[in-house]
């Protein structure tokens, strides 16, 4: 990720010379980005988002009763 993040400064940079509104359009877009990873990191291990509903059954052992005489 990391590697990823410094290619993409290294992307921006080759561009603010030769076209900076093509620039400005991926720093805004990378801006975005390391603000979601930044909000995901805040709570961590993150939480599993899923569709799926999960149906949860308890039960009960009932202790065998002794009968009473």
């Amino acid at each position: 990720m990391l590697s990823a993040y410094n290619e993409l400064l290294k992307t921006l940079a080759a561009l603010a010379p030769t076209d900076p509104k093509l620039k400005e359009e991926y720093r805004e877009t990378a801006h975005g980005i390391v603000e979601n990873m930044a909000k995901r990191l805040k709570v961590y291990p993150p939480e599993i988002q899923t569709n799926l509903k999960i149906r949860t059954h308890t039960t009960t052992l009932l202790s065998a009763q002794k009968p009473s005489n």
